[in-house]
């Protein structure tokens, strides 16, 4: 990366020598420990999500490393999560103070390398920064590997958009991959039309988007599947999913819907 494409850095000198990392987070704290990351020999830097996309579109500029925080006011940060992951296949450590259900699951499955939840717990972050960006890391390029999450019988290969249930393969399209990652990753919550849109288009879409590519996946799964899982739907609320083997966590209105 030039000097003149670098972003502005924390601190007051640039040592190239240090692995760059990329901190996506515009939390009160994260100039805090941007700067405490520096401490630790990295050369961190606090990046606009928008700028991160471009640049790693167009290739001006990319990092070793990105720290990811799910919570953002423009952007659902599963939504970004997965952009990131289809312009790049730098690591992503996901360091986020969020509290819904299943967004762990749901940022491994859409191509995070690790989740740290951030409680005050920078240590452990560093730790998993250092698993992926090691002091070759100049040479040998960066340590990503393909990011693979089991929920329940799906396991999901974020680098290839694929999902397998039990020994059968499923390819999907991006779009339709992040949405059976959200709906599964739900463990059966009803997800509402507003978190669908905001987690698989990171933006608002009309209804009639979100039910033709629910009915896609349906029919994909019942073509490809002998006994597939279930995407139910709730009248004027949402999707969720449902196992034929078991109703454990299921909400009980959708016990029995088609």
């Amino acid at each position: 990366m030039s000097a003149s494409s670098r972003p502005v850095p924390i601190g007051n000198e640039i040592n190239s020598d240090l692995p760059t990392i990329w901190v996506i987070d515009e939390g009160s704290d994260t100039n805090l420990y941007t700067g405490q990351l520096a401490d630790y020999g990295f050369h961190a830097i606090r990046q606009q999500f928008r700028a991160a996309l471009v640049s790693l579109a167009s290739g001006t500029g990319s990092p070793d490393l990105i720290v990811l925080e799910l919570v953002h006011s423009e952007i659902n940060g599963l939504a970004l999560c997965a952009m990131i992951r289809a312009r790049s296949t730098i690591p992503i450590v996901v360091y986020s103070r969020t509290r819904r259900a299943g967004d762990e699951d749901a940022s491994r499955a859409l191509g995070a390398n690790a989740f740290v939840a951030k409680t005050g717990r920078l240590p452990e972050l560093v730790a998993q920064i250092r698993t992926y960006v090691g002091e070759s890391s100049a040479e040998s390029g960066p340590a990503w590997t393909t990011s693979v999450q089991r929920v329940g019988d799906l396991v999901f290969d974020s680098a290839n958009f694929r999902v397998r249930f039990h020994d059968i393969a499923l390819d999907l399209t991006p779009t339709e991959y992040r949405m059976l990652v959200c709906i599964a990753t739900g463990r059966g919550r009803v997800l509402s039309f507003e978190e669908l849109a905001a987690s698989v288009w990171g933006k608002a879409v009309t209804l009639g988007t979100i039910r033709h590519h629910a009915q896609k996946l349906r029919a994909m799964l019942r073509r490809a599947l002998i006994d597939p899982p279930r995407i139910v739907s709730v009248r004027a609320k949402g999707y969720a999913l449902r196992t034929e083997t078991s109703s454990v966590g299921v909400p009980s209105e959708l016990r029995g819907a088609a």
